[in-house]
């Protein structure tokens, strides 16, 4: 990671993205998650904005106090701090300009309009590299930048149930007959944003040793049947089908327990069933059942079993269940609310939140990053910016515009 910066300064200080300019032409989830995750690591990322109205995120609660506002949402604040913002619209004659004058000094452009969007106005990938060779392209777009559903629209939950994911969901340990089912908000979404930003980074290495800049393409639908590839493989390599009903384990799964639930497999069979089962106090019918410690007969008999599990499991609360299990070596997991997350040792110990001091909010907890850097840990550099905040600094003192240049931009609508 270090040897992308392009500046000599320590990464403590620094960010191993250091010297990265990002220009992020996207909004609500996938592509300000994937600019987020290299501002955290140090990018500049200046956020392209519509005049206005900005990210639609910024009308999306929860707000602060309930009060809803541009500058009080927290997913806003969460999915764009350590941003630079301005207005621009770059779809806009005297606009687009301006765009390529970013362009031209950017590494890395994230965007995530409609292919045909981008190709009728020439801001895509071809036309860009034009005004800057060495630019990376990161479109994040439904289903790709080719296919006959290139430019199809979709919300986050189109995009989920077409990778697969609903049709799996939820497994077989617990109610195969529900319908499809999405995953709580937008993980989706932050998924591909994270696939997309595996793929910039590989882009960004590449830039640096070849001096060359590329187009990568991120399909939703693509990037979330990647987390279904063993089920997928399933059909080609066993000729079985997956689905509701017959993904995961027939007896294991999720599991109410006295204040909630708990989440529990195995790999190793028979230790981790063994070490299961101690967690919950063997009951006294795991040693008069000999045909308990045979795989196939608990597969074959998993209906049975789960309510077994689940009657044991109901008299132990999911942190008793979830200590007992880390001295035994079981994997079972406890399922936890959200303030159970901010509130959990385990977090907490590993520095995942950080004390936010906001001038108009208060102090609060705020999440850090999925990932921990020995010589560059995260750091807040600067809060959520309110719309347009760096129309000055960006138009003025990187692209040289005069005060009359930039009122007659806003006089036109463009910024």
């Amino acid at each position: 990671m270090k040897s992308i910066s392009k500046d000599s300064e320590s990464p403590q200080k620094t960010g191993v993205l250091r010297g990265i300019t990002v220009v992020e032409l996207s909004e609500f989830i996938a592509g300000p998650y994937c600019a987020k995750l290299l501002a955290d690591m140090g990018a500049e990322v200046i956020k392209l904005e519509s005049p206005g109205q900005g990210d639609i995120t910024r009308r999306r609660p929860p707000f602060k106090g309930d009060s809803p506002g541009p500058d009080n949402s927290g997913l806003f604040f969460f999915l764009n701090a350590n941003k630079l913002s301005i207005t621009l619209d770059p779809f806009h004659p005297a606009g687009k300009k301006a765009f390529f004058e970013l362009i031209a000094k950017a590494d890395l452009l994230i965007e995530d309009r409609s292919p045909v969007v981008m190709e009728e106005a020439e801001l895509d990938f071809k036309h860009l590299a034009k005004v800057n060779p060495r630019l990376v392209v990161t479109s994040i777009t439904p289903f790709g930048q080719t296919g006959p559903y290139r430019n199809y629209r979709a919300y986050p939950l189109n995009t989920f149930q077409s990778g697969g994911e609903g049709y799996l969901t939820p497994g077989a340990s617990l109610y195969p007959q529900r319908p499809p089912l999405k995953w709580a908000n937008f993980s989706g979404d932050y998924f591909c944003g994270v696939s997309a930003a595996g793929a910039a980074l590989l882009a960004l290495f590449h830039q640096r040793a070849t001096g060359k800049g590329q187009h990568v393409d991120i399909s939703k639908q693509e990037a979330l049947l990647d987390m279904n590839t063993i089920d997928l493989l399933r059909w080609p390599n066993r000729g079985e089908l997956a689905n509701r009903a017959t993904r995961g384990y027939k007896f294991a799964g999720v599991m109410p327990c006295k204040n909630g639930y708990v989440d529990f497999g195995f790999h190793r069979w028979p230790d981790e069933w063994q070490a299961i089962l101690s967690v919950i106090g063997t009951p006294g019918w795991w040693g008069e059942d000999e045909n308990l410690k045979d795989r196939a007969y608990c597969e074959e008999h998993g209906n049975e079993l789960k309510q077994r599990l689940a009657d044991s499991f109901k008299v132990h609360t999911k942190e008793e269940i979830y200590q007992k299990a880390i001295a035994k070596h079981a994997a079972i997991a406890p399922c936890l609310q959200i303030d159970e997350v901010a509130d959990s040792p385990q977090m907490n110990s590993r520095g995942f939140f950080a004390e936010i001091d906001h001038p108009n909010w208060g102090k609060f907890k705020f999440p850090t990053a999925p990932y921990r850097f020995s010589e560059a840990p995260w750091r807040l550099r600067h809060l959520a910016p309110s719309l347009g905040e760096h129309n000055e600094e960006i138009y003025k003192q990187r692209l040289s515009m005069s005060t009359q240049e930039l009122n007659n931009l806003k006089a036109k609508g463009a910024i």
